[in-house]
């Protein structure tokens, strides 16, 4: 089968390129172009984004575990001093943790994880400077709560946001939105 491409050019000229990816059954983006030409491109396998480049060739990549799921975003950067080293610079670390799926469903057919089955979950992303936002769920593993918090000894929490889904009592008739 041949392969489907479509461009899509904004108003400044930038034009983003897409191709049909059959194992992901979808569009992918896999070249962004300014009217300069600078691009970044991105590359993917089975459908999942590994690493970017831009017109000065660096790249950024982007771990993933067993599961698929991201553990680290990365970039190698070049010695300052000329020796031809490089370092494996650090932008993101990401942690999960299991949550238990707690719903209150009477009379519905769940689509989905089962109640009281554990499902993985992004618990926080690290950064570099040590500092990290960290999330947390309610019973329909709908996110909660957001927090900053500090890269200090006591990381303590800079702010957070929280929604109106905190938590869920008492049966229910659909997921609450």
């Amino acid at each position: 089968a041949a392969n489907i491409e479509l461009t899509v050019t904004s108003t400044d000229g930038t034009m983003m390129h897409y191709v049909f990816h059959s194992y992901a059954n979808k569009y992918l983006c896999e070249e962004i172009k300014d009217r300069n030409g600078n691009y970044i491109n991105a590359n993917y396998t089975s459908g999942r984004l590994t690493s970017v480049e831009d017109t000065l060739g660096r790249v950024v990549t982007i771990n993933r575990d067993g599961g698929g799921y991201p553990t680290t975003i990365q970039q190698m950067w070049k010695d300052a001093n000329g020796s031809g080293s490089n370092t494996t610079h650090t932008w993101a670390t990401f942690s999960y943790t299991n949550a238990t799926v707690s719903t209150s469903f009477s009379g519905l057919t769940v689509i989905g994880p089962a109640n009281s089955s554990t499902v993985k979950v992004l618990e926080k992303i690290t950064y570099p400077d040590s500092s990290f936002t960290k999330f947390e769920y309610n019973g329909y593993i709908q996110v909660k709560k957001i927090s900053q918090v500090a890269a200090d000894s006591t990381s303590h929490i800079l702010n957070y946001v929280t929604t109106d889904l905190a938590t869920v009592s008492g049966s229910q008739t659909d997921c609450p939105r």
